[in-house]
């Protein structure tokens, strides 16, 4: 049996492009990567290696940058380096598994979910919500301006990500609603 015989023959007849081994093999919680050529344990074992990688790398700028930022413990800067280390394993872990793991060898992965109804939901959520900050934007730029209202740059930009943040929810929630 040729390979475009056994992707249709997998896909049940779907048209969708799957490579056969990965559609011969079971599915697994944490599926497999195509990229590594092994089974989850190699999987893992890389994205653990990777993760630990940038967890190191963002622990060592921490420890490169904390005299200019002003380091809260100048006496024991590893400290403060071995904190952001543990702190990004975790992070790190799971961005690296995120770019080697196949989807197609993921436990309840649905198959598009670019076609999902919950993203077009999002999609629409995201656009309202960013029409919504070009009208805050403007109408905070014209009060600044007239004001002359000198402001701390970070608490604005948190106010403005903030309010994209609860915009987008509200937006999901009401398109939720809608179905």
């Amino acid at each position: 049996m040729d390979e475009i015989t056994q992707t249709t023959q997998f896909t049940e007849g779907r048209g969708d492009t799957v490579h056969p081994d990965a559609a011969a093999a079971p599915r697994s919680r944490w599926g497999r990567s195509a990229k590594l050529g092994g089974g989850t344990g190699r999987l893992i074992g890389m994205s653990l290696a990777g993760g630990i990688v940038l967890a190191a790398l963002i622990g060592a700028a921490a420890w490169w940058l904390g005299p200019l930022a002003g380091d809260p413990d100048p006496g024991r800067p590893w400290l403060v380096a071995a904190l952001i280390t543990a702190s990004c394993l975790p992070v790190g872990f799971v961005l690296v598994w995120a770019l080697l793991v196949d989807r197609d060898t993921l436990e309840g992965a649905v198959r598009h979910p670019e076609q999902s109804i919950e993203s077009q939901w999002y999609d629409k959520a995201a656009t309202g919500a960013f029409h919504d900050l070009l009208v805050v934007l403007g109408l905070g730029t014209f009060v600044v301006t007239m004001t002359r209202w000198e402001a701390e740059l970070g608490l604005v930009g948190a106010c403005l990500v903030a309010f994209m943040m609860l915009d987008v929810a509200a937006r999901y929630l009401v398109q939720k609603r809608r179905g």
